[in-house]
């Protein structure tokens, strides 16, 4: 999740609402930007990862939490990334310092990005996110998207009505 949603009262609201109080605003607040959430990726995966192509799963076994990574818009991923995906994904348990080690990702951060993630492909939305970015020179640039302004996210919600109101039309 983007590390601008940390203070947008909005998008709080409906993450709580999607996952059952299962996150929280003050879950975002308090590990939006902690080490554990963070992750570092090869430039076609990480930008890949940012455009809601992929996404990671976490499950829950007996010997723990398993990562992996699952692709949404496998069309669009590169040749590099098609073989890495449906494959299993080790976090290091490296430490920050020795009295702070840094944890496994929040399976429930994970998991709600991937499924916010197949929503907006199955929905159409990630369709009309393609088409902001494609039209928006800051976007080209990592400079705008979801969360970074109101402005952007309004638009992209205009767009997302008119995409709904010409499915329903044709239907």
């Amino acid at each position: 999740m983007p590390f601008s949603l940390h203070y947008k009262i909005h998008p709080h609201a409906a993450l709580e609402m999607f996952t059952g109080r299962a996150i929280t605003a003050e879950n975002i607040r308090a590990l939006i930007n902690a080490p554990e959430n963070a992750l570092l990726l090869q430039r076609d995966a990480h930008e890949q990862y940012d455009i809601l192509y992929w996404g990671i799963e976490a499950v829950l076994g007996s010997g723990g939490v398993r990562y992996f990574s699952r692709p949404v818009r496998e069309e669009h991923l590169s040749r590099s990334m098609k073989c890495r995906m449906n494959k299993e994904l080790y976090f290091g348990t490296n430490v920050l310092n020795e009295d702070r080690p840094i944890g496994l990702p929040d399976p429930c951060f994970c998991n709600t990005m991937l499924a916010i993630t197949w929503v907006l492909h199955m929905s159409g939305g990630a369709d009309v996110l393609d088409e902001l970015r494609e039209d928006d020179e800051c976007s080209r640039e990592g400079g705008s998207g979801m969360g970074i302004s109101d402005a952007y996210d309004n638009l992209f919600v205009v767009k997302l009505h008119v995409v709904a109101l010409s499915r329903v039309m044709v239907e």
